[in-house]
């Protein structure tokens, strides 16, 4: 005797026997039909997922088999109270196993997934999960846009989560990665969270710089009331990674001048380059070209220096400085140092800014505090080049 429960109050008997099915309606108070639930030669068959629904099984004497997803939601108080002697995870589909049951799918015509190549592009987005690759237009649609929003949502410290095998398989992003067991034993020793399609494998590290910039962002202006001087540098860390991050891969930036107002606009993005500080005051900047295209940062990450620059419409340098603070002492001992190294390698130079870039919650209120000092233009080798201080922050943190 094999009995299904296949949804709430609603079971379906085979008798091996007759091979008769019966299908069985009660209030799941009364157990009077659970036929046989105390025989322990019958098959309890429990589909304890699906819908968002969280359906327990039952305790009863029979053989049981649960079959749910990874989440121990769907079956947790029956582990509490009866155990399992086995949990076995079934591998996702492969390619060859999804064209080899194409055939044999009956809306295949209807839902337009009936060649092997439409079944292959699909496999390749959302990877082999059969009722999505087989289904409708709009289930596949569905799909992939849950897995567009789990790829925006997975912040890199899950990732490494996830790779450290700590198999909390509950916390697993759905449609990202998909769990895979391997025999002979297919259970919890054997199984590993891997990226789920092709898509997600082009997609995924895209996905984790870009979160981990917007993370890197967040700590950086999170408990601003702590004043220890660790937190303070670790703060400040995190939002030189993040400028650096932004300034590399390009995108939008939100400038003020402290002279006059300017637009935003998009950056692109850049190479890296070296740019050194040597000497015991470190003073002496080197670098070892000066190529438009290239964002030459400091190898020195915690030097209280121009961090990094770039050439802007040819003859506009650009210099960084990255800080938490709320306001700034302006250096030009460092400013010109920079400009020397520079202009060793040739670079005409007409106009020389300094961004001081800063997390969005000070980007208003953010002070040069000796600003009445600053020139209007800096003096090198003979000609008087034009200077202007710029505020900057990211202008696409919006809030997540």
């Amino acid at each position: 005797m094999i009995f299904e429960l296949v949804k709430e109050d609603v079971a379906l008997f085979f008798e091996g026997a007759t091979g008769k099915v019966r299908r069985v309606w009660s209030p799941r108070s009364n157990r009077q039909f659970w036929l046989f639930d105390e025989d322990p030669r019958t098959l309890y068959i429990m589909d304890a997922g699906g819908n968002g629904i969280h359906r327990e099984p039952l305790f009863v004497n029979a053989f049981t088999v649960v079959t749910a997803s990874p989440n121990e939601k769907h079956y947790g108080q029956f582990v509490k109270e009866i155990g399992l002697s086995s949990r076995v995870f079934l591998p996702d589909w492969t390619l060859e196993d999804l064209l080899a049951v194409l055939p044999f799918v009956d809306e295949r015509g209807e839902n337009q997934v009936d060649t092997d190549p439409i079944v292959e592009e699909r496999f390749n987005i959302i990877g082999g999960i059969p009722r999505y690759v087989f289904g409708s237009k709009a289930d596949f649609d569905d799909s992939f846009a849950a897995l567009r929003v789990g790829l925006a949502d997975i912040s890199t410290f899950d990732f490494r989560r996830l790779m450290a095998k700590e198999k909390r398989w509950q916390e697993v992003p759905n449609f990202v990665f998909t769990l895979r067991s391997r025999p002979p034993n297919y259970d919890d020793a054997s199984t590993s969270a891997v990226m789920a399609s092709q898509y997600v494998k082009e997609q995924l590290p895209l996905q984790l710089n870009e979160n981990n910039f917007h993370q890197l962002v967040s700590l950086s202006t999170s408990y601003e009331s702590l004043s220890s001087s660790l937190f303070s540098t670790t703060r400040g860390h995190c939002w030189q990674l993040a400028c650096l991050y932004r300034l590399i891969h390009g995108g939008s930036v939100q400038l003020r001048s402290i002279s006059q107002n300017l637009p935003a606009r998009v950056i692109p993005a850049r190479a890296m380059g070296s740019l050194k500080y040597k000497g015991k005051r470190k003073d002496e900047v080197v670098i070892g070209d000066a190529r438009d295209g290239v964002l030459y940062w400091s190898e020195q990450m915690n030097f209280p220096g121009i961090e990094g620059f770039t050439f802007d419409h040819g003859d506009v340098v650009v210099m960084f400085q990255c800080t938490v603070s709320a306001s700034r002492e302006l250096d030009l001992g460092r400013v010109t140092n920079v400009l020397q190294a520079i202009s060793q390698n040739g670079r005409r130079i007409s106009l020389v800014q300094l961004w001081y870039l800063v997390p969005p919650n000070v980007f208003t209120t953010f002070t040069v505090s000796n600003q009445t000092l600053l020139p209007p233009s800096i003096p090198l080798g003979g000609q008087d080049m034009a200077f202007d201080v710029v505020v900057g922050t990211f202008g696409d943190l919006e809030p997540r």
